[in-house]
């Protein structure tokens, strides 16, 4: 709230900011602004502003656990993973959630769903690799055949037999048999990485910028500024990506690409906080973004501009956003936060 005052009982004009909490999503508020000191007291005009509505329904699970990834295969059905070995899942929209037995207290910090049935889990405490192959009913710890360079970090399958496992300082193995064997395509680097994806021979690494290979791993390619932290890689067609993340100052950064990460045009738009992940409704051209201190932002046209949508938990590390429409989108974070779209 900012006002200033011409009064003949002060000497100059001079401004009022202050800051206003605890305020209830949707209402209407009419505020006036005043100063008074031994010559009296002056008013500011009456103002008028109406808060943003919620529009996320907090999901009360009971939990304290971290949650790292959520992914949903159709409206009803959806799984989380995260820390002390957590795996949760809904039939039901994810009003409510069940925890299924993982067999593990690692710290499950990435998941990938190939389709309905097959899917692979990995914790970055212990190394832990879990693989279902019955939407999760029940999960399998695989044995890698090595010891993992600097524990791991991402997970992401082309399909039921090409994928690969990447460890905190770039470290990549690559199946061919549905993981039943592996092989190292690269060595650990000098930066730290989040994400993974594939296709073909076409591979990129996000985290302390951006490393590409074309060559299935034989050479690399550095992209972006390595003083930029990137979390999440994504495809929204078979061509068109996005990455987010943040810059050295701490705001959010956005990058798209239009040909499979060849070239990357950073977005617009004043995003003040780290982002972790996105989350695209297919045909509806909605793209949502998440990330630290209640960060949510929403973009209708492309990601030329983005809104804030508000919520009340600012202090919540979003990790992880899933969109089946632009109807149907669910958050995930720590201290066993759910949002589900309103």
């Amino acid at each position: 709230m900012h006002a200033t005052y011409n009064n003949p009982n002060f000497e100059i004009p001079y401004s009022l900011t202050n800051t206003l909490f605890n305020l209830t999503p949707g209402a209407i508020y009419y505020v006036r602004a005043y100063a008074k000191n031994s010559s009296g007291e002056v008013w500011g005009n009456e103002v008028s502003f109406t808060m943003l509505p919620m529009l996320w329904d907090v999901i009360d699970t009971g939990l304290n656990n971290v949650l790292n990834k959520v992914h949903f295969d159709n409206a009803n059905e959806g799984w989380i993973c995260g820390s002390q070995g957590l795996i949760l899942k809904t039939t039901n929209g994810g009003t409510t959630w069940r925890a299924l037995i993982s067999g593990t207290s690692s710290w499950l910090i990435d998941m990938h769903w190939i389709d309905a049935e097959n899917a692979w889990i990995i914790g970055c405490s212990n190394d832990i690799v879990l693989k279902t192959v019955n939407g999760g009913i029940s999960w399998q710890q695989v044995n890698l055949g090595f010891t993992p360079a600097n524990g791991l970090r991402a997970i992401y399958f082309e399909d039921i037999t090409t994928g690969y496992i990447m460890t905190n300082y770039g470290a990549v193995y690559k199946t061919n048999d549905a993981g039943i064997s592996w092989r190292q395509i690269r060595s650990i680097g000098e930066y730290t990485f989040q994400d993974i994806w594939s296709s073909g021979d076409t591979i990129i690494l996000a985290g302390q910028g951006l490393l590409r290979s074309t060559d299935g791993g034989l050479t690399w390619q550095s992209q972006l500024n390595t003083n930029d932290d990137y979390n999440s890689i994504r495809v929204q067609s078979p061509n068109t990506m996005w990455i987010c993340g943040g810059g050295d100052n701490g705001y959010g950064k956005m990058y798209k690409s239009e040909n499979l990460g060849a070239n990357w045009v950073l977005l617009p738009g004043n995003i003040s906080k780290r982002l972790n992940d996105i989350g695209f409704a297919p045909i509806a051209n909605k793209i949502w973004t998440v990330g630290d201190y209640g960060a949510i932002y929403y973009s209708g046209n492309e990601g030329n501009d983005w809104n804030i949508n508000y919520n009340q938990l600012s202090s919540t590390m979003f990790k992880s956003i899933f969109a089946i429409d632009d109807q149907k989108v669910w958050i995930v974070g720590d201290s066993g936060t759910i949002l589900k779209l309103k």
